[in-house]
């Protein structure tokens, strides 16, 4: 199965010229739902037994996303340092 970025790819060649409508809809091989059209592009991934607790589910959330940056499935451009600062500084702040 073509992975997400080719996947893109695809889309926006088939696209450049700007005469032509895209859109898909499918699963992946692990099940998650795959989205797509000229303008955007989701992966939706189910979530089971997800903690009621927010702190607790917001961590459980976060692992999965670094998860699937780790597998390619989703890129993340680089944060800005001036964001890094403020993240940051609520980190300490709250937690």
């Amino acid at each position: 199965m073509p992975s997400l970025a080719r996947r893109d790819n695809e889309i926006a060649e088939a696209t450049e010229q700007g005469n032509q409508s895209v859109k898909l809809t499918g699963i992946d091989s692990e099940g998650d739902i795959l989205r797509g059209n000229n303008e955007k592009f989701q992966l939706r991934k189910p979530l089971e037994d997800l903690s009621s607790q927010p702190v607790n589910a917001a961590k459980e959330l976060y692992k999965t996303f670094l998860g699937l940056i780790e597998d390619g499935l989703v890129k993340v451009p680089e944060t800005p340092q001036k964001a890094r600062a403020i993240v940051e500084s609520l980190v300490q702040r709250l937690f």
